[in-house]
């Protein structure tokens, strides 16, 4: 907390130090963990043009929804996953700003944020 008072012609500050730690200890900021054993990445972010969604750990029908500010669905699109995979996603017709891409299949529910350039 910082506080600052002035009294006649003398100023005093008082200054309170506070030890910040690392919460996370994982090198990669985009990766994501949904269900146990499952990672999710959404790269380049922010992007323009296309971003590449890519799982680790999913088998099955996968949904990508990206969705804007309003909640509103702009796009879905599917993939097929059998363990890893990974889907170029075309950005061409949202506006620039941001949205979410929910990431859905059996057993994996993931939200991502994503900016659009």
């Amino acid at each position: 907390s910082f506080c600052e008072g002035r009294y006649g012609s003398t100023w005093t500050t008082n200054l309170v130090m506070v030890d910040v730690q690392e919460v996370s200890d994982d090198p990669d900021p985009n990766a994501i963990d949904g269900a146990e054993g499952v990672q999710v990445r959404l790269y380049p972010n922010p992007a323009s043009g296309s971003t590449t969604v890519s799982l680790e750990g999913v088998s099955g029908t996968v949904e990508l929804t990206v969705v804007d500010m309003n909640g509103r669905s702009v796009r879905t699109e599917r993939m097929e996953c059998d363990g890893d995979c990974a889907h170029r996603m075309e950005l061409s017709g949202l506006s620039a700003g941001v949205y979410f891409v929910r990431i859905s299949s059996e057993g994996t529910d993931v939200v991502r944020k994503l900016v659009v350039r």
